[in-house]
């Protein structure tokens, strides 16, 4: 009876420090929060707005770890690049019509995009995310050079900046796998699980197949962002609509494959082996027609007799 007495006025001590010592920390952490709230208003309130031309400060980019974080990371920046590359496609129609409006939206577009681009790329490695840095800036300068132009109605401005910028742009992409090794890449890795999934078929194992699917939707994505890495003059409208017909066909095969398998029925996952052949081969067309394009791109000259349309500031 007393040792639990005691004990409980030992054990009501212990809280009793132990509560005071927590109240203590809070107060003391309610402080520096307090502290920090008013510098950081004071900060806010001395900071001017930035103007629409300076580049808006993107994430740094941390280094990605294992395959998966290195996909992942790989697939933003590579749908990011779609986004660049439509924006250039529109900047370089607009720049040789020299509509100088259309001049305008297309290179906010590029540029914002660009801004976006480094904190979406944490796999690559750390010299090439430092250019990648820099020729980020370089685009930044461009873009607020062929606004001004634009504004002013400088063509020969537009067209020399224009020209930088895609200069800029170019060796920005250079530091990324080619758009055409990833796609080449994802095939490969999507035939080796289409050989993986027809054994695990064969005899019915279903972790073979599901391990051969994993391994085809891995080559789907890299198909994917292979195609977003293209440049857009080597993925015409009816390569694309081929390309996004052959996925299509896919990933209904697949479906089709899942149902056959958790059925166990060999007659639906053979009607679904047989739908992905046919989208594989629509996706493989669609590769051999794009190998045949070059990548070249036309620089636009100037037309002197083209009457000039206007523009806001950039």
């Amino acid at each position: 009876m007393i040792r639990n007495t005691r004990k409980n006025s030992w054990n009501w001590k212990l809280t009793s420090v132990g509560l005071l010592a927590a109240l203590l920390t809070i107060s003391l952490a309610g402080c520096s929060s307090q502290s920090n709230n008013a510098d950081n208003t004071a900060a806010t309130n001395a900071s001017p707005s930035p103007a629409i031309t300076t580049a808006t400060a993107s994430p740094t980019a941390s280094p990605a770890t294992g395959a998966a974080a290195t996909n992942a990371a790989l697939k933003e920046a590579a749908m990011t690049w779609g986004h660049i590359e439509e924006a250039r496609a529109q900047l370089d129609q607009a720049v040789e019509a020299e509509n100088l409006r259309e001049v305008h939206d297309a290179t906010v577009k590029v540029r914002d995009s660009v801004n976006a681009l480094p904190g979406k790329s944490a796999a690559l490695p750390a010299d090439k995310r430092e250019s990648l840095n820099v020729q980020a800036k370089e685009v930044d300068r461009l873009a607020g050079k062929i606004g001004e132009a634009a504004h002013t109605n400088n063509t020969d401005a537009v067209h020399e900046n224009h020209r930088g910028l895609n200069a800029a742009l170019d060796q920005m992409k250079s530091l990324y796998p080619p758009g055409k090794e990833m796609m080449d890449k994802g095939m490969e890795g999507m035939k080796m699980g289409k050989d993986m999934m027809e054994k695990g078929k064969d005899t019915m194992d279903k972790d073979m197949v599901d391990k051969g699917m994993s391994m085809m939707d891995e080559g789907m994505d890299m198909m994917e962002m292979g195609k977003e890495m293209m440049d857009k003059e080597m993925m015409d409208k009816d390569m694309d609509m081929m390309m996004d017909k052959g996925m299509d066909i896919m990933d209904k095969g697949k479906a089709t494959m899942n149902k056959g398998k958790d059925a166990m029925d060999k007659g639906m996952m053979e009607k679904g082996m047989h739908m992905m052949d046919n989208g594989m081969h629509m996706m493989g067309k669609s590769m051999g027609t794009m190998g045949k394009k070059t990548g070249g791109k036309n620089m636009p000259k100037k037309k002197d007799d083209k009457k000039m349309k206007g523009m806001g500031h950039m």
